[in-house]
């Protein structure tokens, strides 16, 4: 199936309102640079009719030169004898006049299409802009919803396995405790992905602000770790901390609690059973570095794939932390352990 373009469409219409655009401001430039020749000549035209008016009427007449220029100053005072007395010229008063009127034609002409001109082309950048922005949000859209796609998908899948382990067959208190607590947690963790597809979506859109403060971010980590752990209290989750005292940065707290849940969450759907999952916060340079690592379960020797699944998982997470700055990756320390590494800078003293 061929994907459409949504560029293509926006890009034809842009171009055809540029065409236009351009094509009348073309039209208005020649105009403007030929106005003072079109003055120039129509005045010239209407000289020369007035000499062949002046000329047949002294033939008729039979003025005496001292007549002709009495006549020609009561009638047409733009005219004289020249020092021979037998041709009619332009007397240099009103060739300066004319002059003077092109000119001023000319500019304000040249003013007028300046003034247009800017116009023109702030309209073309203003659409260009708008399009821009426009393919940015449809691009920042379809990228939100196949990062919540994917990070959905593991715990849709693991919900219906779950269901079907607890109605398939008896279990144990203990097992059915630690399926209920798997699927209250695969439960809270697609809450929490609609509700960051919500968020970042409304940012995309500018719908909405962060609003920043100043956050500590150890007491945080601590916080959402302790919330987390007695959430999981029929699990046999185990989290070491090791977290660096008084780290502070100026971000939004509840997205920065967002993130560290939705790391915590992946750490703990992929960690191997009755394995610890080590935290570690601690400041680099003007950075906090916080690490989370642990020996996934696997079900698939190749632990790259282990990483990409959790790489795609963490999509939604990587969009929401971009918003405030926030960068995560996937690493692998060894042969046999995953490391979920996020960055975010610190306010520096």
């Amino acid at each position: 199936m061929i994907k459409p373009n949504p560029m293509r469409f926006h890009f034809v219409l842009f171009l055809i309102l540029s065409i236009v655009a351009i094509a009348q401001l073309s039209w208005w430039v020649i105009f403007q640079v030929k106005e003072g020749d079109r003055i120039t000549s129509h005045q010239q035209s209407i000289w020369n009719q007035q000499k062949k008016v002046a000329w047949t009427h002294f033939e008729n007449t039979g003025f005496t030169d001292t007549e002709k220029s009495s006549w020609l100053k009561a009638n047409f005072p733009d005219l004289e004898l020249d020092n021979e007395n037998r041709n009619l010229i332009i007397t240099p008063e009103a060739s300066q006049r004319l002059n003077e009127l092109a000119q001023k034609r000319v500019r304000m002409f040249v003013s007028e299409g300046a003034f247009f001109s800017l116009l023109v082309f702030s309209g073309v950048w203003f659409f260009y802009w708008a399009l821009c922005k426009r393919v940015e949000l449809e691009s920042k859209i379809e990228n939100i919803l196949s990062s919540a796609a994917s990070s959905l998908k593991n715990p849709i899948n693991s919900i219906k396995e779950d269901l079907d382990a607890i109605s398939g067959s008896s279990q144990s208190e203990l097992a059915q405790n630690k399926l209920l607590s798997r699927i209250s947690s695969n439960i809270q963790k697609i809450a929490d992905t609609c509700e960051s597809v919500t968020l970042i979506k409304m940012l995309a859109a500018s719908k909405r602000k962060i609003e920043l403060e100043l956050t500590d971010i150890s007491n945080t980590l601590e916080s959402v770790i302790n919330d987390y752990k007695n959430s999981h209290t029929k699990s046999d989750l185990r989290i070491n901390s090791d977290i660096e005292r008084n780290l502070t940065a100026v971000t939004n707290p509840p997205q920065l609690s967002r993130i560290f849940q939705g790391a915590l969450r992946v750490a703990d759907n992929y960690a191997a059973e009755k394995d610890d999952i080590g935290v570690r916060l601690s400041k680099e340079l003007n950075s906090g570095i916080l690490n989370m690592r642990w020996k996934p379960s696997m079900k698939s020797k190749d632990i790259n794939i282990v990483c990409n699944r959790i790489e795609s998982e963490l999509g939604i997470i990587r969009e929401l932390a971009e918003t405030i700055g926030v960068k995560i990756k996937v690493k692998t320390e060894d042969e046999n352990s995953v490391c979920v590494a996020a960055e975010l800078p610190l306010l520096e003293e």
